[in-house]
């Protein structure tokens, strides 16, 4: 770009001015995730667990990874009973000479079936997800389930904290129309917004009972 001339007679230019590449707006998810397929929203199973996998996936994305601890266990039960089932069934023994080994082989496998059920129905209830505290803020484990009742619109979502603060339990509910479009799209968008109202409520109540203990 010519600016004029010196008193000399040379030309000057004006100095060439960087642009400044300015930052792509952050999407409150994961742009590099693959988009999630369309649902039916009337098929209110479709709904829910699609919901369900999109609040799994934010609370990692806010520091809520999944505890593993529950799910070890479980597998290591099921693993012990289908050995002892293979045991009993394959090993070298006979029937009735080795009647009390096949005895307690069954009765290992009624038991431990037994201790499954009593996980299921008493611990993990109807949690889609136990997760871990989040890093820096401890006892923030989140218990979070969600519900649907039959022919019902509004999908309500529940996080819980274990740990003893005064407000321990947040609730929130939406309706499938704010969550999903017409053609059964998710927005991801306005899941994140909900949840992340409740995370900070949660967050606020584990800060102060904290700050009121060290007090």
């Amino acid at each position: 770009m010519q600016l004029g001339t010196d008193r000399a007679g040379k030309r000057l230019l004006a100095p060439e001015v960087e642009e400044t590449p300015t930052e792509p707006a952050v999407d409150l998810v994961d742009a590099d995730d693959a988009p999630v397929p369309p649902v039916d929203v009337l098929d209110q199973l479709a709904v829910k667990r699609t919901v369900d996998d999109c609040i799994y996936k934010l609370l990692e994305i806010e520091g809520y990874k999944e505890n593993l601890l529950l799910s070890n266990v479980k597998l290591g039960i099921m693993t012990s009973a289908c050995c002892v089932a293979l045991y009993a069934q394959l090993g070298p023994h006979k029937f009735p000479e080795d009647k009390a080994i096949l005895t307690a082989c069954v009765v290992f496998y009624a038991v431990a079936s037994a201790i499954l059920q009593v996980i299921a129905t008493f611990i993990e209830k109807d949690y889609i997800v136990r997760t871990r505290a989040k890093e820096g803020l401890p006892g923030s484990e989140l218990l979070v389930s969600t519900f649907m009742d039959r022919g019902d619109e509004m999908i309500k979502v529940r996080l819980e904290c274990a740990a003893a603060i005064a407000e321990r339990t947040v609730e929130y509910s939406s309706s499938v129309g704010k969550y999903f479009s017409p053609e059964g799209e998710l927005d991801e968008v306005a899941v994140q917004s909900d949840l992340c109202v409740c995370l900070e409520k949660l967050e606020r109540s584990l800060k102060q009972s904290s700050h009121k203990k060290d007090i």
